[in-house]
C-alpha cells in the first residue's frame, strides 16, 4: 500500500435499503491523504462507478473506480504525464461516445482534460485545443455532456473574470466567452457551473455584485439573467451548482447564502 495520509469513505445503499460505508484507499490497496474535495460519476456504459480527487501534496489527480471486482486505482496524472493540478478535479460519462473525461485547472493555469476510451486514458490541454484564454487556479471546471447535440461543454472562470466555455464537437474543441456573448453585466466572482436541459443549456455562477447569475443557451444564443434580481432571492455566499429535473421539465439553483442558509432557485415550465 502507498500511504499519504487520510481516509476516503463511500457511504452507499441499495434498493434492499442495506447502507454501508467502505474506506475506498484501503478497498483499492492505496493510500491517498491531505485531498481536496472528491467527486464522483458513473459511467453505466461500462457499468462502473468513479471517484476523482486531488493529492494536495503532490497535486496529483487520483480516480478511484469500481467494478464488479471490487475498487482500484489509479494515479492519472502519472498514467497520462499531464500537467499538476491546481485545483480539484471534476468528472462525466459521455456515454454515446464510450468514453469519460475528468476535467481540472493545471498549474499553468490551463485547463486540463484527462479522457479514456478503450485504448486507455489520454490527456488534453484544452486551452490549447481551443486557443482559449488562461484559467483561473484554485477553481473547478466541471463539464457536462449535451445529449441532444452530441456536444461536450466545460466551464471555466477566466483570468479576466469572464465565464468562458470549452465545448467539442465532432471537429475538435472550441472556445466562446459567454459573458460576452450573453452581454452579462459584472464578472465572476466564483467558478461556473453547467448543466443541460432538453434542448437548452444553463451556466449559473456568483457575480462580483453577490447575486447569482444565469447564462442560458437556445437556438437563437446565449442569454443573462440575474436570478437574484428574478427571484428577489438573498445574495449568495459562494458558489451555486444546478441542475434540471427532466420529468417535470423543471430548472433548480442551490447555493448557500451569506448567512450560510442553503437556499434554491428553481423555474417551472
Amino acid at each position: 500500500m502507498i500511504y499519504f495520509g487520510q481516509f476516503l469513505d463511500e457511504l452507499w445503499c441499495d434498493n434492499g435499503d442495506n447502507s454501508g460505508c467502505v474506506e475506498l484507499e484501503s478497498a483499492a490497496g492505496v493510500f491517498v491523504g491531505a485531498t481536496g474535495r472528491p467527486v464522483g460519476y458513473a459511467f453505466t456504459g461500462q457499468g462502473t462507478q468513479h471517484v476523482n480527487i486531488v493529492d494536495l501534496t503532490a497535486s496529483d489527480i487520483h480516480e478511484f473506480w469500481w467494478d464488479n471486482r471490487g475498487w482500484h486505482h489509479n494515479n492519472l496524472t502519472t498514467i497520462t504525464g499531464a500537467a499538476k493540478a491546481a485545483g480539484n478535479p471534476a468528472g462525466y460519462a459521455f456515454e454515446a461516445q464510450g468514453t469519460h473525461h475528468v476535467t481540472y485547472v493545471g498549474v499553468d493555469n490551463h485547463v486540463h482534460e484527462l479522457w479514456w476510451d478503450n485504448s486507455g486514458w489520454h490527456h488534453n490541454d484544452l486551452n490549447i485545443a481551443a486557443g482559449a484564454p488562461d484559467a483561473q487556479v484554485n477553481r473547478n471546471v466541471p463539464g457536462y455532456v449535451f445529449a441532444a447535440q452530441g456536444t461536450q461543454h466545460v466551464n471555466y472562470l477566466g483570468v479576466d473574470n469572464h465565464v468562458h466555455e470549452l465545448w467539442w464537437d465532432n471537429s475538435g474543441w472550441h472556445h466562446n466567452d459567454l459573458t460576452i456573448a450573453a452581454g452579462a453585466a459584472g464578472i465572476g466572482a466564483d467558478e461556473p457551473f453547467g448543466y443541460m436541459l432538453a434542448g437548452t443549456q444553463h451556466v449559473v455562477f456568483r457575480g462580483g455584485d453577490n447575486h447569482v447569475h444565469e447564462l442560458w443557451w437556445d437556438n437563437s444564443g446565449w442569454h443573462h439573467n440575474d436570478l437574484t434580481v428574478a427571484t428577489g432571492a438573498p445574495p449568495g455566499g459562494g458558489p451555486p451548482t444546478g441542475y434540471g429535473f427532466a420529468a417535470y421539465g423543471s430548472q433548480h439553483v442551490i447555493y448557500a447564502d451569506v448567512n450560510s442558509h442553503v437556499i434554491e432557485l428553481y423555474w417551472t415550465p
